[in-house]
């Protein structure tokens, strides 16, 4: 693992997904007002210098480091108060994210399915460079492939999906909308994950329990007043399997009762039992099989959860 120096702290999350991809485990520390990452006789200097870019040899790239000026001649240190500065920083974390991934596959010589696009969704890629290209499937294909050295399976998959994906919210209206609660915490961290914060790792029941009562009194203020045209319901993470069995039904319970439609049935009585018939899918992420239980899945299913996932990784 080489030592990583960066010219902008705000380079750190995009550098350390890279450099996890080819290294495994990566430690960030500060030091005099740079970011470390990783150990070895091996220094990189990656960053952002008159507009562009750039990774290259600590030695070569030390005059850069004493330079006053460095990374402030295109406006950084950047600004991520206004939309422009959140777009050129967005712009910029995805350029040095795929410089630093091509500089691994040229010094290790390794190289990934889906190339330099870890921790994001292929699909939004994908559509954004739908729209670039006018919507030309071929040059899509293309760019994934170039630029973001994506092998050529998967930027036909990404392509597709995005299709797909397209095609299926063409019919939901601008009212709907797809809600996502996120659950943060994980027994561990899975060795491939770029998600998971280590603040959300191995916290007691206590913590979980305060953070689903406050996320109950969250929904219950948004959805109480907002009401919106739920269609699909997205319950991820972290690991929302993390949560016990009273927790998760806590959780859900709160939900259901916020947003569905009380249903007749014959005998002339309603309940809030029955899913409400405009949810198109409510999914709910079990994500490691070891925290996947009996009386986790029958709370699941009583309360319409109708789809679960299940990360691929672990079928080995």
């Amino acid at each position: 693992m080489p030592h990583v120096y960066l010219t902008h702290q705000v380079f750190s999350y995009a550098a350390s997904d890279v450099l996890r991809l080819f290294f495994g485990k990566v430690q960030t520390i500060h030091e005099d007002g740079s970011l470390l990452a990783g150990a070895d006789d091996k220094r990189w200097l990656v960053g952002w210098h008159e507009g562009k870019p750039f990774v290259t040899d600590l030695v070569v790239g030390s005059r850069l480091l004493e330079k006053k000026s460095l990374g402030k001649s295109d406006g950084s240190p950047f600004n991520e108060t206004s939309a422009v500065g959140e777009e050129k920083l967005r712009i910029a974390r995805r350029e040095v994210k795929i410089a630093l991934y091509d500089y691994c596959v040229i010094h290790t010589g390794k190289s990934f399915p889906w190339g330099s696009l870890t921790g994001i969704r292929p699909t939004l890629v994908a559509a954004e460079i739908w729209r670039q290209t006018g919507g030309h499937y071929d040059r899509t294909v293309s760019e994934l492939e170039s630029v973001y050295k994506v092998e050529t399976k998967k930027a036909v998959l990404a392509v597709d999906t995005m299709l797909e994906e397209e095609r299926l919210l063409a019919h939901f209206p601008l009212t709907d909308f797809g809600l996502y609660i996120g659950i943060p915490f994980c027994p561990t961290r899975c060795h491939y994950c770029s998600f998971t914060m280590p603040e959300g790792i191995g916290r007691t029941a206590g913590d979980m329990d305060r953070y689903v009562t406050a996320l109950c009194q969250e929904m219950t203020q948004v959805l109480t007043h907002i009401r919106p045209q739920i269609r699909t319901i997205y319950i991820g993470g972290g690991t929302p399997t993390s949560l016990n069995a009273e927790q998760l039904e806590q959780l859900l319970s709160t939900l259901t009762g916020l947003i569905r439609t009380p249903v007749a049935l014959p005998d002339g009585k309603q309940t809030a039992t029955a899913i409400d018939y405009r949810l198109f899918e409510f999914c709910l992420e079990a994500g490691r099989p070891d925290t996947i239980t009996e009386d986790k899945l029958v709370v699941a299913k009583a309360f319409g959860v109708n789809r679960i996932c299940i990360n691929p990784q672990t079928m080995h």
